[in-house]
């Protein structure tokens, strides 16, 4: 299965995954300053540790099953998909972060903008199938190449 191009891939679902992938990474990290908490202040307690420790195990198998399914969304081939898992489960902040990465770019190249955990309602609407990519007006009924009687913008085909 070859990379998809960004006119084939489901943006929505892109953004969803990037969204998901975003919360992950931000639950990684605060586990690790919850690992570095609960290593300082309760050294030698073993509950706490294996709290910790499950907590961690939870958050690292969230974390590639939320990268794997965003990289479904992206487009990415399968030999992709397993690197990332691979990494994901050894260096998961990293790869999460880079997940985050891909997901905005693709985000941001279909013309939305996105915020730190991710896409407004009124970017969301820029790409959904039909609408305007300039101000997400709804185009039903509208020629092919008629411009957008919002903002003027005319469609491009790719």
């Amino acid at each position: 299965m070859a990379q998809k191009a960004i006119y084939d891939l489901d943006l929505l679902a892109v953004a969803r995954q990037r969204t998901q992938a975003s919360i992950a990474s931000l639950a990684i990290l605060a586990n690790l300053i919850l690992w570095i908490v609960v290593m300082v202040n309760f050294q030698g307690n073993p509950i706490a540790n294996t709290i910790v420790l499950v907590i961690g195990l939870g958050l690292v198998i969230w974390s590639v099953v939320a990268m794997v399914l965003a990289q479904i969304a992206y487009g990415s081939g399968p030999s992709t998909i397993v690197v990332f898992a691979i990494v994901t489960i050894f260096v998961p902040l990293l790869a999460m972060i880079a997940c985050v990465s891909q997901g905005t770019t693709i985000i941001r190249l279909a013309g939305a903008k996105v915020g730190f955990i991710g896409v407004s309602k009124s970017e969301r609407e820029k790409i959904t199938p039909g609408h305007c990519r300039g101000c997400g007006y709804d185009r039903a009924g509208l020629e092919l190449l008629q411009e957008c009687p919002e903002c003027r913008r005319v469609p491009k085909v790719i």
